[in-house]
């Protein structure tokens, strides 16, 4: 190597060293003075988070919160106002809105002072699937908490709605909102056409299409009241024409597709005379569906006609009827149309 080619070298290295240096000191100052803005803001939320904690002003408090990113800082700020007042439910939902920490918003969801409005908004944010699962079973399902129950249902698969649907520990009205969110229709059918459960084939049925009601009315269910439902929805027989058929068998038919179908409606006067019918014959397979006609149709004297007929599974559901109306049962002169059994 010539002596010129070692000075060419050295002063290549060197400006390689030199401009290292300088890239060097110029991340420092980046570092450092990012740093600086750091302690700058964390000094800042920790200001916020203190006035925010001695505010007594829910206008100021929100105002605070719009300032602060710190997510512990925000948990504290929650649950110091977990109450029920009005004003203190926009503050933690402010706060909670901000908070993405699974742990946090755990916390929050299991303490027993927290709004259901806010646990719904705990299970907006979160895909937690075991924060999920422990929300569902802890607080939905055990206080029968519909509302909580549905957000929960949104975020889960069909596999675990079915879990849910299939599981006769759980409160009837939370498994009829889990099927609810089932579309898959060989699922619906299969309930629809073999489950014991009245409510849940009810359900079932409503959420069909018309390919799964065209299978139905092709076919021969089970039940002759699922073929007479189909071909009322796909609009291929009238409640007139079915409820003129008062053959002891084809009536349970009739009565059944009526407690299924939500649209097209039959008459209440058809309703009425086919429940007295099927009263006197004293025949029990339909009585699930008696007590559905009698909601869904009945009035005053239908619901005396229940509580008087004799059937003690018909007079609890008068009771039901007068309770959702705020009717009080008492002796008296009511109607007494029918007998249990008496046209055997």
């Amino acid at each position: 190597m010539s002596l010129s080619s070692y000075y060419s070298l050295t002063r290549t290295f060197a400006a390689k060293a030199i401009f290292l240096l300088i890239v060097l000191v110029m991340i420092s100052e980046t570092l450092c003075a990012q740093s600086k803005v750091d302690m700058r803001k964390q000094k800042k939320e920790l200001v916020y988070f203190n006035k925010a904690m001695k505010s007594s002003k829910p206008v100021k408090t929100t105002e605070y919160i719009q300032f602060i990113d710190n997510e512990e800082y925000l948990y504290k700020i929650a649950n110091r106002h977990n109450t029920s007042k009005p004003t203190d439910l926009n503050i933690v939902e402010f706060a909670v809105r901000k908070i993405s920490n699974d742990e946090l918003l755990k916390k929050l969801a299991f303490d027993l002072k927290v709004q259901p409005s806010i646990i719904e908004l705990i299970v907006e944010k979160t895909d937690n699937v075991e924060l999920l699962d422990k929300i569902l079973y802890n607080l939905a399902i055990a206080n029968k908490n519909r509302s909580i129950a549905r957000a929960v249902f949104k975020k889960m698969n069909e596999e675990t709605l079915q879990s849910i649907v299939a599981d006769t520990v759980i409160d009837m009205t939370i498994r009829t909102d889990a099927l609810a969110r089932i579309i898959n229709q060989e699922v619906l059918l299969k309930i629809v056409q073999e489950s014991k459960e009245w409510d849940l084939r009810q359900k079932a049925f409503r959420e069909l299409d018309t390919t799964s009601l065209e299978k139905i009315a092709a076919g021969a269910p089970k039940d002759s009241a699922l073929q007479v439902a189909a071909n009322i929805v796909l609009k291929r027989t009238t409640w007139e024409n079915e409820f003129s058929n008062q053959s002891s068998a084809y009536l349970g038919s009739v009565i059944g597709a009526a407690a299924l179908v939500d649209s097209p409606k039959p008459t209440s006067a058809s309703v009425v005379s086919a429940c007295h019918t099927y009263i006197r014959r004293g025949e029990t397979a339909r009585i699930p569906e008696l007590r559905d006609l009698l909601l869904r149709y009945g009035d005053k004297s239908l619901a005396e006609d229940y509580l008087n007929c004799g059937n003690s599974r018909l007079h609890d559901a008068a009771v039901e009827w007068s309770q959702k109306r705020g009717f009080r049962i008492g002796s008296g002169y009511g109607s007494n149309r029918v007998t249990w059994g008496s046209g055997r």
